[in-house]
């Protein structure tokens, strides 16, 4: 342990205090703590210390700067310099001090430590040390830290072993090597001598660098450089490595981790924000859908008029279409995989992608498989619309060719074993595009998360991990293909699903028509009100159309042999639809109810049907639907 002793010159009381504590711990004898220039000679006359640390910026009329002056010539006291910071004035004046180091506030414990310690040394061996070197290797290879000893003419003179255990090159490979040396990677090694000499002749701290060890792999380290002078002559450069490789991926995969939270926080709130949006805009659908079928209904089959309105009556059909197409994009939760045909879900995707595309993008499709798979449709839409994103990402600059094709292909024996798959039948979904191509140095990374080549704000790193990911649950396999300028072939390969039923789409027939039944049918706009009132009475239902929750539970309190059936919205003020069916279920058990909802994650079908609730029913209903479901609720109770 050392015992030398030191004098600490320091007006910021705590500082020193703090500085006296470290130097306690690390063995040293702290001889008085002075806070100004005068106080510093006369302690240094006095106690006759080993070392001063001395701050250059102290309280009085004598700075640190003249007061190490005249103690170093006085008395042949070594000293460290101590500041928070230096101007070049400042500078030019504490070198011709010839201090023994310098110490920038904050500082570390290690670099308060081994600065002593090299400026213990320095004063006591310094021409020993020029001398011979058995002197700084019986106290360099004690270091934990990496160290080498530079020449002037940058040849290596002296690594530890530290340097060696780090690096992977021995000290026999080492000695003698100038610069550039093994260990630099491709960017240093073509930076200049002039360059590199400017910099080994300056004194450098805490300057961040990547290396590259023997295997060459890279590693980080925190560099300090220190040039040793003696008469004004540049004698040899002490370079001070602190590998903080472990320290930089942990910061790397906290940051990551933080992207993380930021992006799912980012999810939520998009989710919760497509659901507000969702819940007005199916109720203004509903509008739009049931006014429209009302319209075409009071004018003659066939005429201009009847043409348009079934226009409209399509394109809200689409906009309902698209509403579930957003929340089921937006949602987290696991969705079901059923069979499903992928070739509508390309012929979607590439719909909804085409007015994103520049016009300088061509778009071809081929699609001959007619099989299905096991999916979930939303997530294959993801994967599409992702790989061909950052298809069209690749090709914006010059434009090119976008190709998507889906085929059939048979997986066995090596190739079965290479993608790790079993052997059989699969669906080959295949994006291709004639950009700048993939880097073979990183191919192997792009499915990692938050990996990205992209400029800040163009990208998260996500998209392809989630596709990987999608592409993984739904058994398959991903491969790309691609070289720099030759463009990428993204590949995805889904098992087939034989002999699944085929659901047909639903074709538009009439109503179904009903009986004498009264219903109560309730919601608090109240244009729906009188929209719902009249589709059910054109049914031939009796119906009561009230636009307040509450109001609605007094009537059937009052009435509630008179009602057959209550359809209520879900999103109400005061008292929603689940409750509304709660009280009224309570009142009268097995009352038949249809909830309505434009969106809700609070309930769900399930939930619903466990409460007692007959159907559950999204927003916005056309009239065959709404009657389809009165009538299929009705003769259930039967």
């Amino acid at each position: 342990m050392p015992e030398e002793r030191i004098l600490i010159a320091e007006d910021e009381r705590i500082i020193a205090e703090d500085i006296k504590g470290v130097l306690e711990n690390f063995g040293y004898i702290v001889s008085s703590i002075v806070s100004s220039g005068t106080d510093a000679i006369r302690s240094a006359q006095e106690d006759s210390p080993d070392l001063v640390i001395m701050d250059i910026m102290l309280s009085g009329t004598m700075d640190g700067i003249e007061a190490a002056k005249s103690i170093h010539e006085r008395f042949n006291i070594p000293i460290v310099f101590l500041t928070a910071y230096v101007d070049e004035n400042l500078l030019k004046r504490a070198k011709a001090i010839k201090p023994f180091g310098y110490l920038l506030k904050p500082f570390q414990e290690r670099e308060l430590y081994s600065t002593i310690e090299i400026a213990l040394s320095k004063n006591k061996k310094e021409m020993a040390l020029v001398e011979s070197e058995e002197f700084s290797k019986s106290l360099l290879d004690n270091t934990p830290n990496p160290i080498l000893v530079i020449n002037p003419d940058t040849s290596i003179r002296f690594v530890n072993p530290s340097f060696e255990r780090l690096t992977g090159f021995s000290c026999q490979e080492i000695i003698g090597q100038k610069h550039p040396y093994s260990w630099w990677t491709k960017e240093q090694r073509e930076r200049s001598q002039r360059d590199f000499m400017h910099s080994f002749c300056a004194e450098v701290k805490d300057f961040e660098q990547y290396y590259q060890n023997k295997n060459g792999e890279c590693f980080r380290v925190l560099t300090n450089f220190t040039p040793v002078f003696r008469n004004g002559e540049l004698k040899f450069c002490l370079s001070n490595w602190m590998d903080i490789t472990e320290k930089m991926e942990a910061e790397k995969e906290k940051q990551a981790l933080q992207a993380q939270l930021l992006q799912m926080q980012k999810m939520e709130a998009i989710g919760n924000l497509a659901g507000g949006i969702a819940h007005d805009f199916n109720n203004i659908l509903s509008l739009i859908i049931g006014y429209t079928e009302l319209a075409r209904d009071e004018v003659s089959e066939g005429s201009q008029a009847w043409k348009d309105l079934k226009e409209v009556y399509q394109a809200g059909k689409r906009a309902r279409d698209l509403v579930k197409h957003i929340l089921a994009f937006s949602r987290q939760n696991e969705q079901e995989q059923k069979p499903t045909h992928i070739q509508p879900i390309v012929k979607q995707a590439l719909k909804l992608l085409r007015p994103l595309l520049p016009a300088n993008i061509e778009i071809r499709r081929h699609i001959t498989a007619t099989g299905m798979v096991l999916a979930d449709s939303t997530q294959i839409e993801q994967v599409i619309i992702n790989l061909c994103t950052n298809a069209s990402q690749a090709m914006r600059e010059r434009g090119g060719v976008l190709e998507l094709r889906l085929e059939e292909m048979v997986l066995e024996g090596g190739l079965s074993r290479r993608l790790d798959l079993p052997p059989g039948t699969y669906l080959a979904l295949t994006v291709h595009d004639t950009g700048h191509g993939i880097h073979g140095a990183i191919i192997d990374r792009i499915f990692e998360p938050y990996f990205t080549t992209k400029e800040t704000g163009e990208g998260t790193g996500i998209g392809l991990a989630v596709v990987h990911g999608i592409v993984k649950k739904h058994g398959g396999a991903i491969t790309v293909d691609s070289k720099p300028d030759k463009g990428a072939t993204f590949q995805v390969l889904l098992p087939k699903c034989e002999d699944a039923e085929v659901r047909e789409e639903p074709k538009e027939v009439a109503p179904p028509s009903g009986g004498m039944e009264r219903i109560l049918f309730v919601d608090d706009e109240p244009a729906i009100v009188n929209m719902g009132k009249r589709m059910l009475e054109g049914m031939n239902y009796e119906v009561v159309a009230i636009t307040s929750s509450i109001k609605a539970l007094e009537v059937f309190r009052k009435q509630q042999e008179n009602f057959d059936m209550v359809i209520t919205d879900m999103t109400m003020p005061k008292m929603t639809g689940d409750r509304l069916a709660t009280e009224l279920l309570s009142i009268r058990p097995g009352i038949p109810i249809i909830l309505c909802t434009g969106f809700n994650e609070r309930i769900t079908q399930e939930k619903a049907k466990e409460m007692g609730i007959r159907k559950f029913v999204m927003k916005p209903l056309v009239m065959a639907e709404l009657a389809e479901a009165v009538r299929e609720v009705l003769d259930a109770k039967c």
